[in-house]
């Protein structure tokens, strides 16, 4: 009606926000370093251009002594990102995993639902064959490859571990 464009500040994180979102991504070691200094970059580009200065003083001391975890994967993002689309979708998955003992064996999978804890990001699954009552933890880190399945599975063939998450 103004024949104009606005921009509402309060669509930009703080510079409080912002901080606070990086330290908890760095305190959680979830990321490989590229990871997150790309995270980092993009979530930088959300606040006004005179924090973002100071935000980055008070963000290159932690990122250059970031304490790296160790992945079997190529990128945790891109994994996590499959499986909640996986989730969603009720498909049934084959990964090739790294056990503890980094013996590597293949699963095939109804994927229930993702959970971060610890430093790592889990996948919370059901075996498809043998013992498909109890959910099985994987390390999402730990994955090598994922396959999807073209066929679909219903909660009917799920155990309900949380009753509310899967039966909506």
């Amino acid at each position: 009606q103004d024949r104009c464009y606005r921009l509402f500040m309060d669509e930009f994180l703080s510079s409080k926000e912002l901080f606070s979102l990086v330290e908890v991504m760095i305190g959680a070691r979830a990321f490989s370093k590229d990871e997150l200094l790309q995270l980092t970059a993009k979530l930088k580009k959300f606040t006004t251009p005179e924090d973002r200065q100071k935000l980055n003083e008070l963000v290159r001391k932690e990122l250059y002594h970031y304490p790296e975890v160790k992945h079997d994967c190529e990128s945790v993002q891109d994994y996590l990102w499959q499986l909640v689309n996986c989730i969603a979708d009720k498909q049934e998955i084959s990964i090739d995993y790294y056990r503890m003992d980094r013996k590597w064996v293949t699963h095939r999978l109804r994927p229930a639902s993702v959970m971060f804890t610890d430093y790592y990001f889990y996948l919370i699954a059901f075996l498809t064959e043998g013992k498909t009552e109890k959910p099985y933890y994987f390390r999402i880190d730990r994955i090598r490859q994922i396959t999807v399945h073209r066929k679909k599975f219903s909660t009917e063939d799920t155990p309900a571990f949380d009753e509310g998450l899967l039966r909506q």
